[in-house]
């Protein structure tokens, strides 16, 4: 046989080359793979670094105050509902108490608790989400409670207080707008699942699993807020909304589509039966309610479904022992950025409020010390 005859098939590794190559797959994958978890380990850790987020903070209030338009705080995140899903939900101590403020966008645009004293923000939490109605906040609740062990410490130590505008008794009309965004919200990332009928619950993953998808979202949000950061000049839509007749007409009639037009009446008591539900539940589970009827730009005034809410609202915390704080009129149109929620400055206000109402419950339960 010819010397031609022996050799390997072109393109062939011989027997001891493969098995070379064999050899060093294995430590090349490895490598590749420590590669990845320490990149990921080192973005985490930046994600942690306080004086890096409090440089971002710094400046990044400086531009929404300066142009006093809205904002939802996502400070390391790309917005305020990423940051509740990979921050705020996981790494909340539900059991030590505290005060709990729950809602759709105009709660969340009403307190701001990163201005709160630094002892105070630990214990003081917005999770607001938002467009969610009074349905979906119900069951954001009892995920918390049954799921995350909200209510779950010392009875009296937490405070739930229910943010209430008549904009979340909409029925989520198909085709209305946001009418598919909390589904879609917790349908982010893998890690929890939305049911109509059941609502919210984590996602049945082993728990390194759960761990290594919260840290890679987590750095992929970190590393897009810090290149969005970079370029951060200020919001992009300009000044603050100026309400005039022509707008207000189309704010009222944008409530009326949202709420089903001649079902809105029905539609309402929908949502306020939830809502006395969702009293009750608290209750029954030890927490001390108390409600806000929140800020309203004045084309609300007379408004047939505002005046309904706000008689209707009343009524449900006289007969259930729940105290509620009136801010109904509290802010001038200047305060707000469009037609139903506060712009920065109008946020600030209103967290001195909503602030001391939470200071109260922190002291009342000895959750903070008087100075």
């Amino acid at each position: 046989m010819s010397d031609v005859a022996k050799q390997p098939p072109t393109g062939t590794a011989s027997a001891p080359e493969s098995r070379r190559n064999g050899r060093l797959q294995t430590p090349l994958a490895l490598l590749i793979v420590a590669v990845m978890l320490l990149s990921n380990a080192s973005v985490a850790a930046l994600s942690r670094c306080q004086p890096l987020l409090g440089w971002m903070l710094d400046r990044q209030m400086r531009t929404w105050r300066r142009t006093n338009v809205i904002y939802a705080y996502n400070l390391g995140y790309i917005d305020a509902d990423d940051r509740l899903l990979l921050w705020d939900i996981p790494e909340t101590d539900y059991r030590q108490g505290g005060v709990f403020f729950i809602g759709s966008s105009t709660t969340q645009h009403s307190i701001a608790t990163w201005l709160l004293p630094a002892e105070e923000q630990n214990l003081v939490h917005n999770f607001a989400i938002k467009s969610a109605n009074t349905t979906e906040q119900f069951q954001f609740v009892r995920y918390l409670v049954e799921q995350r062990g909200l209510l779950g410490g010392a009875p009296g130590k937490t405070m739930v207080v229910l943010g209430l505008a008549h904009f979340d008794t909409r029925p989520k009309i198909t085709g209305t707008v946001d009418w598919n965004y909390v589904p879609a919200l917790f349908a982010r990332h893998d890690l929890y699942s939305y049911d109509p009928v059941t609502g919210i619950s984590d996602r049945s993953l082993a728990r390194p699993l759960r761990f290594l998808q919260f840290e890679r979202m987590r750095s992929y949000n970190f590393l897009e807020s810090l290149v969005r950061h970079a370029s951060f000049s200020g919001p992009a839509f300009g000044a603050e909304a100026k309400p005039n007749p022509e707008s207000d007409k189309a704010a009222r009639a944008f409530v009326e589509r949202m709420m089903g037009y001649d079902d809105w009446k029905h539609n309402m008591n929908a949502q306020l039966q939830q809502l006395e539900l969702m009293i009750d539940y608290l209750h029954q589970h030890g927490a001390i309610v108390s409600a806000v009827l929140l800020p309203l730009a004045s084309w609300n005034h007379d408004l047939p479904v505002a005046t309904e809410f706000d008689a209707r609202v009343r009524d449900i915390c006289r007969r259930r022992d729940v105290s509620l704080t009136d801010l109904t009129w509290s802010m001038p149109d200047s305060d707000f950025a469009d037609h139903s929620h506060l712009n920065y400055l109008g946020q600030e206000a209103t967290t001195r409020i909503l602030g001391g109402m939470a200071r109260d419950h922190l002291l009342a339960s000895g959750l903070l010390r008087q100075r």
